[in-house]
């Protein structure tokens, strides 16, 4: 009875699991109604902007860790430094895109700007936001921490839907799209909002911060380009339909991925924890990767034996011709989620090697898809391969870690290599 008990008990970390799960299902919900409502040529411009916000949200993400990092290393005193420096970037970014918004917009094929100068307006809003949200993670509030992105999916989802049917005879989809994200940015930073104390920061502290920072924007540009740029180049390179087809395969395809950036937000400050405490940390990692396996496997078998059902169910007819693919996208994805968690692990480490290799990868990525975009099939078949080989890599360098830096591990691998021989 104990172990029941126990097991139906929520901790903060599975209630946080919870509602991100549901935070995505909403959003997930609201791209099925977007793609249904809209059809495969609408679809594409307004999956384009939740492509953007992906692409805003690594940058926001480096924000949040970085807090989550000061929080959980009690430097709450440089926490002042930080937030005033994220205001002056997130301005400085928002001017800038709204100035080449028009250049933008002619490379995606919009048919004006109007939707992405909303988005880009939003950009100081949300940056700010991620920072509050790194200080809940760092102090593993995650209860607060997934509150947020709830009320953010839902907001959206409310004021686009709303707009959407309401305003319909005015032909503005895509700003309609651009506005729910704006007041999903603003109901958020409501919700995570806290006033900062005024302090200063160390000069060897704000040292740490600022390359702790960069390599964490290295990988989070990394993430852009691994995560978004297929989706960016196709709608460049192919017609409006394929675009659109292809945004519906790669928003199922990618679920993945957001399974485990749930496991890296709760693992980044609990490795950092276990670290200043000499606790074993490995053991997180390992726990966090079998789950993820196991639930990749599934995955990626639901999407090769009932392809046409969750295509035709999720977006109907019109979306079938790609779903003979949907289990190859799945699989690149599990392949970059993995990858992924192996990186946050080393992140927390400030093992920064793997960011690096993550980097690389990216842009092998881009220059792969321009050279070789002869059909949908032949880009996905480039991800995979390449994929696989940034696992490969990752995983082979966290063998080499752990055994030199584990004397017992590696007797215990001399033995059993003698054992084989013999």
């Amino acid at each position: 009875m104990k172990k029941i008990t126990t097991l139906l008990k929520f901790t903060p970390a599975v209630l946080f699991f919870l509602m991100t799960l549901i935070s995505n299902a909403g959003n997930y919900g609201l791209n099925l109604f977007l793609s249904r409502y809209l059809g495969p040529v609408g679809f594409a411009e307004a999956n384009i902007l939740a492509t953007l916000v992906l692409g805003i949200s690594f940058l926001g993400m480096g924000i949040q860790l970085t807090a989550a990092k000061i929080v959980a290393n009690q430097e709450e005193y440089a926490l002042g430094s930080l937030k005033k420096s994220i205001r002056v970037a997130g301005l400085f970014i928002c001017v800038t895109t709204i100035l080449f918004a028009s250049q933008i917009a002619n490379f995606l094929q919009f048919e004006n700007a109007a939707s992405l100068i909303i988005l880009f307006a939003g950009l100081p809003i949300y940056l700010e936001m991620s920072f509050f949200r790194g200080m809940l993670q760092g102090a593993q509030r995650f209860e607060k921490l997934g509150q947020s992105y709830v009320v953010e999916m839902a907001t959206r989802a409310l004021i686009t839907i709303a707009l959407l049917i309401s305003l319909s005879s005015f032909g503005m989809a895509s700003e309609f799209v651009a506005i729910g994200f704006l007041v999903s940015f603003v109901a958020a930073y409501g919700l995570t909002y806290r006033k900062i104390e005024k302090t200063e920061n160390t000069q060897s502290i704000q040292k740490d911060l600022i390359q702790f920072f960069g390599l964490v924007i290295f990988y989070e540009f990394s993430q852009i380009l691994i995560n978004n740029s297929d989706i960016i180049l196709v709608k460049h390179f192919f017609a409006n339909n394929d675009a659109g087809l292809y945004a519906a395969l790669a928003m199922v395809g990618k679920i993945s991925f957001f399974i485990t950036w749930s496991m890296a937000m709760v693992l980044f400050p609990r490795v950092i924890e276990a670290a200043k405490e000499g606790k074993d940390y490995n053991k997180l990692f390992i726990n966090s990767m079998a789950a993820f396996t196991v639930m990749s496997i599934g995955l990626v078998v639901a999407c090769l034996l009932f392809s046409k059902f969750i295509i035709g169910i999720s977006f109907g007819e019109a979306y079938l011709s790609i779903s003979s693919h949907l289990w190859q996208y799945t699989l690149l994805s599990c392949l970059f989620a993995g990858s992924n968690l192996i990186v946050y692990f080393y992140l927390s480490l400030e093992k920064y090697l793997p960011v690096f290799i993550s980097l690389i990868a990216g842009i092998t990525q881009i220059v792969l898809i321009c050279l070789y975009h002869g059909s949908l099939a032949q880009v996905i078949i480039v991800q995979i391969i390449l994929m696989t080989i940034l696992l490969v890599i990752l995983v082979s360098y966290h063998m080499i870690t752990l055994y030199s830096h584990n004397p017992l591990a590696k007797f215990k691998l001399a033995i059993h290599i003698s054992q084989s021989k013999s």
